[in-house]
């Protein structure tokens, strides 16, 4: 189905108010497009990205996290391509 799994960061932060959580992208990563989902370790969809931000060489991003995927404890964001 998918070819690679790439590790996009872990998290920085989460904000309930939102829904969202921030990601540190590791380096090396190849910034994500606006929208692309975004998948926990189990490899299940917990959201999209929806904004990107911070310097170019140390970026975050902030990822909208999916209603029934509030409760989990996501600690690393990973990419499908």
């Amino acid at each position: 189905m998918f070819n690679n799994v790439i590790k996009l960061g872990n998290v920085f932060h989460s904000i309930e108010a939102t829904k969202s959580i921030i990601v540190k992208i590791d380096t090396n990563i190849k910034i994500p497009k606006l929208g692309q989902k975004v998948f926990n370790e189990e490899m299940h969809e917990i959201g999209y990205v929806s904004n990107i931000f911070g310097p170019t060489s140390s970026p975050f991003i902030e990822i909208r996290v999916n209603k029934e995927n509030l409760s989990l404890e996501i600690t690393k964001v990973y990419l499908k391509e």
